[in-house]
């Protein structure tokens, strides 16, 4: 039978909503049931997200120049980029006008190089840390975690990230030379491989198996289990027939009456103890690792301990995990993830370090012939997890909290179908497209056709003449200041600030505070005000009120001529040049004059 939706049975449908369709009582509830089910696997589908690798061809003609660092990087790749004409050095220690950067090495060393502040993009290249296709194997999980905090560095540092580049085990001639080019692309997460040169992103991919997927049985062990996704999960996975559920965490208490469920104290980073805990178990036929801890810090500021510190109960409790269990063998073994490690997170590097570690783990273990299903969710709704202002704040950014017994339908579909990697988050991409990719492109996401549709959309100039009448019949400095105000106004709004004098003109929107939300959110209100309609990147292109305000000037000049007696315009003042606005972003002010509002009405 087709889907409920419509197509060929939508006769049939429609005539048994209307009544005209007669069947009896059980036929009539077996119907019901069905299409329910129909209808909750469609909805299921608009979640379940992979990534993917795209061949990229069409590759530019690999031509270098300046001085380039190389920072644990073969003697190959070095010579590779001097024959297209890069000077190369190594180390960082008095690095001034260089072209780029290229890192291989661990996690650590990625966040000092990151951390080093040099104002050149900065490559990573990994070995064995993403696979491209079957016979294509993850072999070092750890690097798979590079891959991670360099999303976040994409994010936090636009303009000093390059991207990243896993390599192949064995580097020829032609594969060097497909990395001389990849540096001239706009690509940023890049595997080379003898048959050629993939870029990752990121498709909407639906159910292939049916039926209820994975029945739980035995005893299921969740690490970080008193959670509220732990509780969440172990719910789910006792009324779907597991007998015992055992959950893991420090504290080892949770408020839970169903006697199938257990609680014990420990830590999943104990190899002595784990393997204890595990022999204890007989009867255990899965392991649900949800142990994590999530940090907000820039990664300018994470240090090396705290990044091991966020890290260890994803990634060492999870490498714990896979050693005590050896090749014992298993229902399930199911890491769960974060959209973090797929895409990034602002100011959550080592989160999401951690997280693409659990998708290497979990490619690394299909490799060896083990179970294996690493799930990187969108955030949750429920207790604790995405409620009130922290679910209001996920909209907005366009992540619509997963409804609890939906995402855990979704789990037991992707284990019961033998799912290695799976993202399942609702996404508002109208919303998040936008702002995600405000200050740099971004292939990962580029291929997804509503995706397309909005970033296309997004940008060119449209006025509805309302500002530019008002302005028609000021000066040119009150122009300046008109706009220049406007900008500040709309700018305090987004930051939160009880008016426009705590927006100074000359400082940078990102001293301010200002991330890629804001700044599409920047965008859309002057929209809205001067019926203006600016890109995206015009917030992170011209980075500063009055630069901002210098740009408006300029979209608005030809609606401005339009109205003004004549239809003749002075040519608009740089704002940057304009003496009044010099004293309003430079001066402080004699006699009780404090801010540039003071200014003005003296």
């Amino acid at each position: 039978m087709a889907s409920a939706e419509g197509g060929g049975d939508g006769r049939f449908w429609a005539a048994l909503d209307s009544g005209s369709l007669q069947l009896d009582d059980d036929a009539l509830a077996a119907v019901a049931e069905w299409r329910r089910k129909d209808r909750a696997e469609s909805s299921l589908t608009t979640l379940r997200y992979r990534a993917y690798w795209k061949p990229l061809a069409d590759l530019p003609a690999p031509v270098l120049s300046g001085e380039w660092v190389l920072l644990g990087v073969d003697e190959a790749v070095a010579q590779v980029l001097r024959d297209h004409g890069a000077s190369v050095r190594s180390g960082l220690e008095g690095a001034e006008n260089v072209r780029g950067i290229l890192y291989a090495g661990d996690l650590a060393g990625a966040l000092a190089a990151v951390r080093a502040g040099v104002d050149a993009p900065l490559w990573c290249l990994t070995r064995g840390a993403v696979s491209v296709g079957r016979s294509d194997r993850v072999t070092a999980p750890e690097q798979t975690a590079v891959w991670g905090l360099g999303r976040v560095a994409g994010l936090e540092l636009p303009e000093r990230w390059g991207g990243l580049i896993d390599l192949p085990e064995d580097l020829d001639a032609r594969t060097l030379g497909r990395l001389v080019q990849v540096l001239g692309t706009g690509e940023d997460q890049v595997a080379l491989r003898a048959s050629g040169v993939y870029g990752r992103r990121l498709g909407r991919v639906p159910r292939v198996g049916s039926g209820a997927g994975w029945v739980p049985r035995g005893t299921v062990l969740i690490t970080g289990g008193t959670g509220a996704l732990g509780v969440e999960t172990a719910r789910c996975l006792v009324g779907a027939g597991a007998e015992r559920v055992v959950l893991l965490s420090r504290s080892g208490v949770v408020s839970e009456a169903d006697p199938r469920i257990t609680a014990v104290a420990g830590d999943v980073t104990d190899r002595g103890f784990m393997a204890e805990l595990v022999g204890s178990l007989p009867e255990l036929t899965a392991v649900v690792h949800a142990a994590g801890v999530s940090r907000d810090t820039l990664l300018v500021d994470l240090s090396a301990g705290e990044l091991a510190e966020i890290t260890a109960a994803k990634m060492v409790g999870a490498a714990v995990l896979d050693e005590v269990l050896g090749d014992r063998e298993l229902d399930a073994f199911v890491l769960y993830a974060s959209i973090a490690g797929v895409w990034g997170s602002g100011a959550g590097g080592a989160y999401s370090a951690a997280n693409a570690y659990l998708d290497g783990l979990a490619e690394c273990r299909r490799a060896r012939g083990l179970v294996a299903t690493s799930i990187a969710w969108g955030p949750w709704a429920g207790d604790g997890m995405a409620a009130g202002a922290a679910g209001e704040s996920l909209r907005r950014r366009g992540l619509v909290p997963l409804v609890p017994g939906v995402a855990l339908t979704a789990l037991l579909h992707a284990v019961g179908d033998e799912e290695t990697c799976l993202t399942v988050a609702d996404v508002d991409w109208a919303r998040f497209a936008p702002a995600f990719a405000a200050a740099r492109s971004r292939p990962l996401i580029g291929d997804l056709p509503e995706v397309r549709d909005v970033l296309v959309a997004d940008g060119g100039v449209s006025a509805d003449g309302g500002l530019a009448v008002r302005l028609a019949g000021v000066g040119e400095a009150e122009r300046v200041r008109v706009v220049l105000g406007m900008v500040r106004e709309a700018a305090a709004v987004v930051l939160g600030l009880s008016g426009a004098a705590g927006v100074e003109p000359g400082r940078a929107f990102r001293d301010l505070g200002f991330d890629s939300l804001m700044a599409v959110e920047l965008r859309d209100r002057l929209a809205e005000v001067a019926g203006v309609r600016l890109p995206a990147t015009a917030v992170f292109d011209h980075p500063s009120a009055s630069a901002l305000a210098e740009r408006l000037l300029s979209e608005l000049s030809g609606e401005v001529a339009a109205v003004v007696p004549g239809g003749v315009l002075p040519a608009v003042v740089s704002v940057a040049d304009d003496p009044v606005v010099i004293v309003g972003m430079a001066c402080r002010y004699p006699g009780g004059v404090g801010s540039p509002e003071d200014l003005w009405d003296l």
